[in-house]
């Protein structure tokens, strides 16, 4: 309870009045990992499978991008500030790589491995929209994005709002997207919002690729009420799923 007051003060200090709602209305539904993690195990497949699946070539972000990668590796040991690790950026940088998308968005950036992944594998009249909410009491905000290098700003859109205020904003400059990647608000009530918000964005033949489903039931939820089955697999002991829209 200390902890959710201290969270609610941040937000009434940056003026993120709106934010406050959301965390009150977390309730029972927050506490189901075990729940989805069974559910995830059931349905989890290999990641050769999962690219199988995508009919794309399985490509290394490392091995493709030396360059960048290094530089990220770099950038990453010089921030003062520690956040969340690079996730998943071969599925994404793969799949970017294997289409020529256009408009393409992502919630959540931290140090930005999934921004550069994307960003690298883009054709050059593609962009990424991110937005990404300065961790409540990190004083993170100078550190967000900081493994991007300057080459990539031209077609990088950073927006840095909680995303009930930053999608909509978003939304204003673009209607639709290619490829969506949720990396932001884990919590139950905060993904109920933004799932069925994003999906309607998502262009046909458009790519939904959500991290930490386990956390809560809140991923399982939407796929069965879209009646949608999901590609899942196993990434450093956390699940990731992909929708692909038809």
């Amino acid at each position: 309870m200390i902890e959710k007051l201290k969270t609610i003060f941040w937000f009434l200090k940056k003026g993120y009045t709106i934010q406050i709602a959301s965390i009150l209305k977390r309730g029972r539904n927050e506490n189901t990992r075990n729940e989805s993690t069974v559910w995830c195990k059931a349905n989890e497949i290999s990641i050769n499978a999962v690219f199988e699946k995508l009919k794309i070539p399985q490509l290394s972000f490392k091995d493709q991008e030396k360059e960048y990668f290094e530089y990220a590796l770099s950038k990453e040991k010089e921030c003062p500030i520690q956040m969340v690790g690079r996730g998943a950026i071969d599925i994404l940088y793969s799949i970017v790589k294997s289409h020529e998308f256009k408009n393409t968005l992502e919630t959540g950036v931290a140090y930005g491995w999934s921004s550069l992944a994307i960003l690298a594998a883009l054709p050059k009249d593609g962009i990424l929209f991110s937005n990404d909410m300065p961790y409540p009491k990190l004083n993170n905000e100078d550190f967000v994005g900081i493994v991007v290098p300057e080459k990539f700003m031209s077609k990088w859109k950073l927006h840095r709002f909680p995303d009930v205020i930053g999608l909509p904003k978003i939304f204003k400059s673009v209607s639709s997207f290619d490829l969506i990647h949720y990396d932001s608000d884990k919590s139950y009530q905060g993904r109920r919002w933004s799932q069925p918000i994003l999906w309607d964005k998502l262009n046909k033949g458009g790519y939904f690729i959500s991290d930490d489903i386990n956390d809560n039931i809140a991923f399982k939820d939407f796929c069965e009420k879209i009646g949608k089955k999901p590609m899942i697999f196993k990434y450093d002991s956390k699940f990731v799923g992909i929708l692909k829209k038809d």
